[in-house]
């Protein structure tokens, strides 16, 4: 929900705070905290020089009590700018709550890079999002194939990639991928056979907290969609400029930060529901696989929705609760893989 293009036209760099590292508990923090919350919040404590390095200012979307109480942890350390976001994105009054949300923004952007906002490095720094949105579109698209060439937990660690590397870097790198990639697909590869189509959706899933996509292709399913916030809806989305003026620009930034995003935080909230049963249908899913993380209640909440629309589609959903601790990986296994057998013997029925 951050500009990233606002934040690069200041000149500055701007990563991502979303840790998957298995921790202990965080000093000061509950002990049933969000594991993303205080792995994100150990990338910023740890002072044995292992975490991230470098960090002048931190810009936190206010999207939920987690979020919350980390702008608060993380405040005393390092200036910490509180992203407050309309709830209702289509309400009239929306618009106008997110161009002043983005005012403030920049005023604090311009106090921490000492620098002002230019219309030309907004307007290149926008093109330079734009060629990683159209290389993300390609990389998606290669799921398609009966076969895919590439595996789903390589294009959600290529995505994960982009929360620390520099944009254009990043984006010469997947396009020299989505060449390889599409160049195997054109090879014309045998039939996929008895393999699972598969969705992913819920909550993010963070290198290197990656059971879950490693069990899933180890039980011989394969990711062909997903939809999570650390997955290609980082740059899939672009943003897209009428007039190359400063508020014409600020208001697209403000808008494809909001209303093409699909956080469960929205409410109403029936753009997320319109998303998977669209990637559903374009990937050709055979089943769904919903990702909890323990103590994230917005995930939780809409989990009933969502299964109850794939049930209504006839496709099969398998919820699944973890966090980044190693020790339940044997247990997902179990009910992932019987969950994958499932679909199988569902494909070999006859009509």
């Amino acid at each position: 929900m951050v500009p990233q293009e606002l934040i690069a036209a200041f000149g500055a760099v701007p990563v991502r705070l979303c840790g998957g590292f298995p921790i202990t508990q965080q000093e000061g923090l509950p002990r049933d905290c969000c594991p993303l919350a205080s792995s994100s919040y150990s990338l910023i404590a740890r002072e044995d020089g292992s975490g991230l390095s470098g960090i002048d200012a931190v810009i936190v979307p206010m999207v939920c009590d987690w979020k919350a109480r980390f702008a608060e942890f993380v405040s005393p350390r390092l200036p910490t700018f509180p992203l407050h976001v309309p709830l209702n994105k289509r309400k009239a009054s929306a618009q106008k709550e997110r161009l002043r949300n983005l005012s403030l923004l920049i005023h604090f952007l311009e106090e921490i890079t000492g620098q002002r906002l230019s219309r030309r490095n907004l307007l290149r720094s926008i093109q330079t999002y734009q060629r990683a949105n159209h290389a993300t579109r390609r990389l998606v698209d290669c799921m398609l194939a009966d076969r895919p060439a590439i595996r789903g937990s390589d294009v959600l660690l290529a995505m994960n990639l982009s929360f620390f590397d520099d944009v254009v870097s990043w984006t010469d790198a997947l396009r020299r991928l989505v060449g390889e990639a599409e160049g195997a697909g054109q090879k014309g590869e045998e039939s996929a056979g008895n393999t699972p189509r598969l969705l992913v959706t819920g909550a993010p899933i963070i290198w290197p907290n990656w059971k879950v996509p490693e069990i899933i292709e180890e039980a011989g399913g394969a990711i062909v969609a997903e939809e999570l916030c650390s997955g290609a809806r980082v740059f899939y989305d672009p943003v897209r400029v009428d007039e190359p003026t400063t508020h014409d620009m600020l208001r697209a930034l403000a808008d494809r930060y909001s209303l093409a995003c699909t956080c469960p935080y929205f409410a109403p909230n029936e753009d997320r529901l319109y998303r998977n049963i669209s990637l559903a249908r374009r990937f050709r899913v055979e089943g769904v696989i919903y990702h909890n993380l323990r103590s994230c209640y917005l995930y939780h909440m809409e989990a009933q929705t969502v299964a109850r629309t794939f049930r209504e589609l006839n496709i099969p959903l398998l919820d699944i609760e973890t966090d980044y601790s190693p020790e339940d990986r044997e247990q997902l296994a179990v009910r992932i893989e019987a969950f994958i057998e499932m679909l199988r013997g569902a494909t070999k029925r006859p009509e």
